[in-house]
This record gives C-alpha cells, sequence and structure tokens, in this order.
C-alpha cells in the first residue's frame, strides 16, 4: 500500500514530507508532516488528517516533527516553530506548550522540536535547535535545562533514554550523557576529547539508537559509531566514499 499526498483528497496524505511515523497503543498509525499529522488505521483505506493545533491560526501551515505517546497515554506533538501540542488520550482538552522569546528558560524558542522522550518520573524531555527543555507529564508547563560544559542554546538533534541515562545528541558539539538520579554529565566528542579511544568519528550527531546490553549506536556525518560505556570505549563504521 502506497499512502501519498493527492492535492484536493481529503483522505490522502497531508503532505509528501513525512518527518516521524508513531504506533500508538490502539494500533492506529501517526505520520508527522509538513502540513499537520495524518492517522492511519491499518483495516481501513483511508487516512483521517489533523492540521491545527490550539492556539495556532487556522490557516497557519502547522509542520510536525516528532511525536512521542507517553506512559499516560497522551500524544505529544513537536512542531517546527509553534511549540509542543500535547493531545489528551481520554478526550480532555489538548495542551499547548507556546514558544515565547520573553521566557527563554520557562517557554520553547520559536524553533524546531526535533525530539521527545519520555522521562523516569514521567516528565518530558524535548529536544530543539535552540536547547533541551523538560516539560511536566501534563503539559502544563517546563523549563530549560542546561548540561554542565554545554551552551544552554546550543541545538540538539537526537535523543535516547536508557533507563536512567539520557544521551543527547549536539548538532555540532557531539554526544552528552545526563544521569536523570544524580545529574552527572558526561561528554564524548571528536575534538575534545583526551582520550582517542573514547572519541566519535565526527561531532555532528543525527540518530541515536539502543544497542544489545547497554551499548549505544551513534549516526554521524562521517559514520556509525558504537558506544560501550562501560569500557569507556567507541567502535567506529566509517561510511564508505
Amino acid at each position: 500500500q502506497h499512502l501519498r499526498h493527492r492535492p484536493g483528497w481529503s483522505l490522502g496524505l497531508g503532505d509528501d514530507t513525512v518527518r516521524a511515523i508513531l504506533r500508538d497503543r490502539s494500533g492506529l498509525v501517526w505520520l508527522a508532516t509538513d502540513s499537520g499529522v495524518n492517522i492511519h488505521d491499518a483495516t481501513q483505506t483511508a487516512l483521517r488528517t489533523v492540521l491545527g493545533l490550539p492556539g495556532v491560526a487556522g490557516g497557519e501551515r502547522v509542520e510536525i516533527g516528532a511525536l512521542l505517546q507517553a506512559g499516560d497515554g497522551r500524544l505529544w506533538l513537536g512542531t517546527q516553530k509553534q511549540g509542543v501540542a500535547v493531545l489528551d488520550a481520554s478526550g480532555g482538552p489538548t495542551t499547548h506548550l507556546r514558544p515565547d522569546r520573553q521566557r527563554p528558560e520557562t517557554a520553547l524558542p520559536e524553533d524546531i522540536v526535533l525530539a521527545l522522550v519520555e522521562g523516569l518520573q514521567g516528565e518530558v524531555w524535548i529536544a530543539t535547535k535552540r536547547g533541551l527543555y523538560r516539560a511536566r507529564a501534563d503539559g502544563s508547563g517546563l523549563q530549560r535545562v542546561t548540561l554542565a560544559g554545554r551552551h544552554p542554546s546550543a541545538a540538539i538533534w537526537a535523543l535516547l533514554r536508557q533507563g536512567s541515562l539520557l544521551w543527547v545528541g549536539g548538532a555540532t558539539d557531539g554526544l552528552w550523557s545526563l544521569d536523570l538520579t544524580t545529574g552527572r554529565t558526561q561528554h564524548v566528542a571528536h575534538q575534545t576529547h583526551d582520550d582517542a579511544a573514547w572519541r566519535l568519528t565526527d561531532d555532528r550527531v543525527s540518530v541515536l539508537a539502543a544497542a544489545p546490553g547497554d551499548g549505544l549506536w551513534v549516526g554521524t556525518r562521517q559514520g556509525l559509531d558504537r558506544i560501550d560505556p562501560a569500557r569507556g570505549a567507541v567502535g567506529r563504521w566509517l561510511a564508505s566514499r
């Protein structure tokens, strides 16, 4: 089956650029596109499109770049420049974490939300092109989080949680880890790390994925790395040229 955008057809994809895919607990598939969100039921041939978000003008284009279903069932939708919408699974009101340049510590920036990850206590971590944020589980508020040694507004392309460890993939400054129980921060980078065995192939991290055991796959602009935290080592698979 091929799902695509067809001009004038309301039951197709809102846009052919699909940035994220999520299968929720009911089996519905959510497709984040550059023109809202489509909801696909595998038992049906049509798609339902959600174009607008609370607080966003009806005619304004809503680009969705990140999706998350939290443990309480809430669905989190990260947009390109209009903040984050939190949909209540029980049908309650939608919460909208809006950007506000006047409140950089307690509001999102007017920039792209690139990743969403649930934390240990149900809080949601939000990666943006201007830093890291931690939101309350109910979406009622958030605050900016600055990692020790990292600029607060440095861009983040990827997030992953493994147990109590939050991995943060920087757009230009390598890989960071934050222990959510102790607050301890560690930095793995290509240019600055003293230990050659603990260096990334490239500091431009684009994707993170769990590896067997407690390992971590790190996709960079120059190849694939495998982090072994227990050994303090990085295995490298360079991109062929």
